[in-house]
């Protein structure tokens, strides 16, 4: 029996430490799984960390080489780049955004296509600028307002007072040889007036047309002031102040000009027509002139022995006074 029991006290001596080799084996085991895990997370971390270098070094590069093509471009076109650096740099970091973390191709994002169009945005931009500043400079009613329709009229009056002058002398003179009694002069005095008014509208219709001259040139000028602000291209030259000389110059030919336009676009024109105006005073008197010495004519001779002739008033005798 006692041998018995010592059997089974080795058995399980033996059995414990079996069992503990078993455990110290698996812990060995599972030391050396988590060792080797530690190790390929290292190294996977390692490799993602070189990966995100890699593809953050290509992005810098990308982005700097951008940015060295828009400024070498704008140089291209002898423009200064510094006045641009902000839409430039806002204009990569939004390209940038677009990019997928680690694409391989970085480089392509930021092609030919990517300077075109953000050198055809900064174009649009400033020949906004230009056409604002041409629109705002020049209304669409400048030029009428630079020339307006009455600046012609003192001389125009003055050209128009000069014939009525010599109408109203004419008509005096007419009285003073008794061809015209005080009804015929009124009446004649009345055309005069008559005459004046239309002459005037006449006389100004055919002047106004070279202040429309005047305002055309103008207008050609801002015109091509316009046209110009339209194609604007980085690199051009635009100076709204060569258009503003241009038009200076323009204004001071008019006021230079104007009054001998004037006289050019009004000469031979004649607004009081002497042989009208006496036939209306004539009609208006009755059927025979005054006499000589302003008693009325009761035949070819009168009673104070002087013949004067009976004129039958109407159109086409005028020229006798």
């Amino acid at each position: 029996m006692c041998g018995g029991g010592g059997g089974d006290k080795g058995r399980a001596a033996t059995d414990a430490a079996m069992r503990a080799e078993d455990e110290r084996k698996a812990a060995a085991a599972a030391a050396a799984a988590e060792a080797a895990r530690v190790r390929d997370a290292d190294t996977a971390s390692a490799a993602a960390a070189a990966e995100r270098d890699a593809y953050n070094n290509n992005l810098n590069f990308a982005t700097t080489a951008a940015k060295s093509r828009l400024i070498n471009s704008l140089k291209d076109r002898n423009v200064f780049a510094d006045p641009y650096m902000d839409r430039i740099n806002q204009a990569v970091a939004d390209q940038q955004a677009l990019i997928p973390t680690n694409d391989k191709n970085i480089g392509s994002y930021f092609g030919k296509d990517f300077v075109d169009n953000v050198l055809n945005g900064i174009t649009a931009s400033e020949r906004g600028k230009v056409t604002k500043q041409v629109n705002s400079k020049y209304s669409p009613t400048f030029a009428d307002n630079m020339f307006s329709n009455d600046a012609n009229d003192s001389y125009i009056n003055k050209i128009l007072e000069g014939q009525r002058t010599e109408a109203t002398q004419s008509i005096d003179r007419a009285r003073a040889r008794g061809n015209l009694d005080d009804m015929g002069y009124s009446r004649a005095l009345g055309r005069i007036g008559e005459l004046s008014s239309a002459g005037f509208n006449t006389a100004n219709n055919l002047a106004d047309a070279r202040i429309q001259g005047y305002r055309g040139s103008v207008n050609d000028i801002i015109n091509n002031a316009k046209s110009a602000a339209g194609a604007y291209n980085l690199g051009d030259s635009f100076n709204i102040d060569d258009y503003d000389t241009q038009i200076a110059n323009k204004q001071a030919e008019f006021g230079k000009n104007l009054e001998g336009d004037t006289n050019a676009a009004l000469a031979g024109q004649t607004f009081f027509d002497i042989g009208d105006i006496l036939n209306k005073g004539g009609i208006a008197q009755g059927a025979v002139n005054p006499s000589v010495t302003g008693t009325p004519n009761t035949g070819a001779t009168g009673a104070n022995g002087v013949n004067v002739n009976l004129l039958q008033r109407g159109a086409g005798q005028g020229s006798v006074f």
